[in-house]
C-alpha cells in the first residue's frame, strides 16, 4: 500500500514538472524581458500570440516618464522587399502601449523593441525579432479546458502505468488502459476541436499536415494502443508498457505549437508543420 502512493505521488510530480516545463516554452510563450534604461532595470514580457481579439496590445510598464518607445514589426515568413512599419508606443500613466494590426487566424508578425532613452535608443530583440501568432477564439470552459485536464490527467496515468511496469506492480495493464482512454478525449476530442475553433481545421496533423502537436498526439495515442495490443495477447508487457511510457513523456517535452499553423498569405490558406516552410 506504501508503494503504491509512492508511486502515485512520483507520477504527480513528474505531471507537474512537464506542465511547467510546457508553461515555460514552446514559440507562442510570452518572451520574458529585462532591460536597463536610465539606470533602473525593468522586467517585462513581449507577447508571442494573440489571444482572440482583433488588435494584439504590446503592453511595457516603464515609470520613468523620460522613456518612450517605438514597435517596429512587419509580417511574418519575410516579404522580400517589406520593410519594418514603425509605431509609437502611448504613455498612459506607468503603462506604456502599442498595438499590433489584426490578421486573420494563424497569421504571424515579426517585432522588436526600441525604447528612446536619455542617451539614446535601446533595442530589444533586434537582432532576434519575436514573432506573435494569431488565432481565434477558442470557448475556455467547455473546450480549452477539458482539453488540459484531460490530456494532463493522461501524461499522470502514463507516467504511473510506467513506473508500476518498472516496479512490477500490480495494476499497470489497467491504469494503461485509462491513460489511452484520457489521451483519445484530450487529443482526438478536444484537441480537434480547439484546432477548429483556433485555426479553422479539426485535424492538421498526418495525412492531412505536418502539425506537430497532432502528430505528437498521434504517436503517444499509437504507443499506447500498442502497448494494450501486446499486453491482452502476453501476460508480460512490462518492457512495452515502460516504451510507451517513455515515449509519451518525449511527447509531452517537445514544446507546445512548434511547426504550427500558418497563414499563407499568397494563397489564403493555413498550412502547417513543414508544409509552410516550402511555401
Amino acid at each position: 500500500m506504501k508503494n503504491k502512493y509512492i508511486l502515485l505521488s512520483i507520477a504527480i510530480i513528474m505531471t507537474i514538472g512537464a506542465s511547467i516545463y510546457q508553461k515555460l516554452v514552446g514559440p507562442t510563450h510570452p518572451d520574458w524581458m529585462n532591460t536597463e534604461l536610465n539606470g533602473t532595470e525593468y522586467s517585462y514580457k513581449l507577447r508571442r500570440s494573440n489571444d482572440g481579439h482583433h488588435l494584439a496590445p504590446i503592453k511595457i510598464e516603464i515609470a520613468d516618464e523620460k522613456v518612450s518607445a517605438k514597435i517596429h514589426y512587419k509580417h511574418y515568413p519575410i516579404i522580400e522587399g517589406e520593410d519594418y512599419v514603425v509605431d509609437d508606443f502611448n504613455r498612459n500613466g506607468d503603462i506604456l502601449l502599442a498595438e499590433l494590426p489584426h490578421q486573420p487566424a494563424a497569421g504571424k508578425y515579426m517585432y522588436f523593441i526600441e525604447f528612446l532613452t536619455d542617451k539614446g535608443s535601446v533595442f530589444e530583440k533586434k537582432n532576434a525579432p519575436i514573432v506573435l501568432r494569431y488565432r481565434d477564439p477558442v470557448p475556455e470552459w467547455w473546450v480549452l479546458a477539458p482539453h488540459i485536464f484531460f490530456m494532463f490527467f493522461a501524461m499522470m496515468l502514463s507516467n504511473l502505468a510506467g513506473l508500476k511496469a518498472i516496479f512490477n506492480s500490480d495494476g499497470y495493464k489497467n491504469i494503461g488502459k485509462y491513460a489511452l482512454i484520457s489521451l483519445v478525449i484530450g487529443g482526438f476530442i478536444f484537441g480537434p476541436l480547439m484546432q477548429k475553433y483556433a485555426f479553422g481545421e479539426f485535424w492538421t496533423g498526418i495525412p492531412f499536415g505536418f502539425d506537430l502537436t497532432d502528430n505528437k498526439t498521434l504517436i503517444a495515442i499509437l504507443a499506447w494502443a500498442f502497448a494494450l495490443w501486446h499486453g491482452s495477447k502476453n501476460e508480460n508487457s512490462r518492457a512495452v508498457f515502460i516504451f510507451a511510457t517513455v515515449a509519451t513523456l518525449v511527447v509531452y517535452l517537445i514544446p507546445h505549437s512548434v511547426l504550427g499553423s500558418e497563414l499563407n498569405r499568397e494563397s489564403g490558406e493555413v498550412v502547417t508543420g513543414m508544409i509552410s516552410w516550402l511555401f
